[in-house]
């Protein structure tokens, strides 16, 4: 059916299952078009700064979700995307995130280095949460934070200020939009990739998990606080290969840090 939409709740996100097809430009004008507004409870309340608040009001002999979203409200720049409001974001308009990629050069369990097709091989560090897969300690930064809470669980202190450092030299390989399936209309995600490299003669370069006896990372378990719920968090270094679920999700940017280093993929 033309300009069909479906939302679904689920675990808390928004997830469009079907956009605006051909229409997906705010500069084309699209008489009709007014799609439902949704904001999740665990948004919490707007921490939009100078920006209207939302107003919505039901459009005559129009279904109970159908409302329209005050004009004064930011649009998404990438075009309709079927929803308004903020979804499960905190803020209307650019919601701020970091994808921080954490490498270091993988080494033997005799600790020379690694190397294949002549070149160093590159590890990653990657966090999964229960019945979730492998992926980056990435995150929509908090208000005044620098690095996003996943990030923040896995580091101490004094590793957390050596990355601040770090940061200052950091490799940035991508900024701007992120084309997530949590933007709305008024909502959306824009991030900074940086990689940030431990040097071989990094002091801290084995403290965030163990080098394992079999040229492994050692697995290391976090307890953390999720919805009032605790639950284990795994973090561990992954070896940079293409085939990897995590590489492959992640490979354009991944290309772009392993050419930086000289490393293969």
């Amino acid at each position: 059916m033309e300009s069909e939409e479906m939302v679904e709740t689920l675990n808390n996100y928004c997830v469009l299952l079907f956009t605006v097809e051909e229409k997906n430009y705010t500069a084309v004008k699209f008489d009709g078009y007014a799609p439902p507004v949704y904001t999740t409870e665990t948004a919490g309340g707007d921490h939009s700064a100078g920006l209207a608040k939302s107003k919505t009001f039901k459009i005559r002999d129009a279904g109970p979700d159908t409302h329209r979203l005050e004009e004064s409200l930011p649009l998404n720049p990438h075009g309709r995307t079927g929803l308004g409001g903020r979804g499960s974001l905190r803020c209307y308009g650019p919601n701020m995130a970091m994808d921080p990629i954490i490498t270091r050069f993988k080494r033997n369990s005799d600790n020379s280095a690694t190397e294949k097709n002549g070149k160093r091989v590159l590890e990653v560090l990657v966090i999964r949460y229960p019945g979730e897969d492998w992926t980056l300690p990435a995150g929509i930064l908090a208000a005044g934070k620098t690095f996003p809470r996943n990030m923040m669980v896995i580091l101490n202190e004094k590793i957390l200020d050596m990355f601040q450092k770090l940061q200052k030299k950091a490799l940035e390989v991508y900024k701007g939009y992120e084309d997530d399936s949590r933007n709305t209309d008024n909502a959306w995600i824009e991030t900074v990739v940086l990689n940030l490299h431990l040097d071989d003669d990094n002091p801290y370069i084995n403290s965030l998990t163990s080098r394992g006896g079999s040229e492994t990372s050692i697995e290391m378990k976090i307890p953390v606080m999720v919805e009032g719920i605790a639950k284990q968090l795994a973090v561990h270094w992954q070896t940079v290969e293409q085939g990897d679920p995590v590489c492959a999700r992640y490979k354009a940017y991944l290309r772009v840090v392993t050419d930086f280093h000289g490393a293969c993929f």
